[in-house]
């Protein structure tokens, strides 16, 4: 299935990572306004995938927040059950799934663990082809380089080249994709 960037086509964007890293925080700053419901505790906030949708600079944006799978006390099969639920929501096939981790603080063991159970949850290297992700050397290279780095406390300018920065990361990796027939 193609997957092209035409100016009308909406753009899926799937937010995967630890419970506390900003992943609904990047929702909103993806879409330009306070959507997903952001909290300062231990808890997770997003209990369940919530989606948002808006249009940034001319291109119609769908945001996938997904709680923290390791953080939600399931078993194994119920995990698996939970993110092909996510697949099936965010079908056909997202754009970019962006891993979201926390740049002031060391990425954890925990963090890469999460990584790791989202990848095999989501069927291996289907995962990655999709992935967006800041600072980690050893997630960059399942993400083929690819990442954007957001600050949360950034001006809304600088804010705005980061949205621009990363859809222009997404739009040249689905031509790339789209040109790719193993994919």
């Amino acid at each position: 299935m193609a997957m092209s960037l035409d100016s009308d086509q909406e753009l899926r964007l799937v937010l995967i990572g630890k419970t506390g890293n900003g992943k609904s925080t990047l929702g909103n700053i993806l879409l330009g306004r306070q959507l997903f419901p952001t909290g300062r505790s231990i808890a997770s906030t997003t209990l369940k995938l919530v989606t948002e949708s808006g249009n940034v600079q001319g291109k119609r944006l769908k945001v996938f927040d997904t709680p923290d799978v390791s953080n939600m006390d399931l078993s194994e099969d119920e995990a698996q059950r939970e993110v092909a639920a996510w697949k099936t929501m965010t079908s056909p096939d997202a754009h970019a799934t962006l891993l979201a981790v926390r740049c002031d603080v060391r990425y954890t063991r925990e963090e890469h663990q999460i990584f790791l159970l989202l990848k095999k949850l989501w069927g291996g290297n289907s995962l990655c082809k999709r992935l967006v992700c800041p600072e980690l050397q050893s997630v960059l290279k399942d993400a083929g380089r690819r990442y954007v780095v957001f600050n949360n406390n950034a001006s809304e300018e600088e804010k705005t080249e980061r949205v621009l920065q990363l859809l222009q990361v997404v739009e040249n990796m689905s031509k790339f994709l789209d040109e790719d027939p193993v994919r």
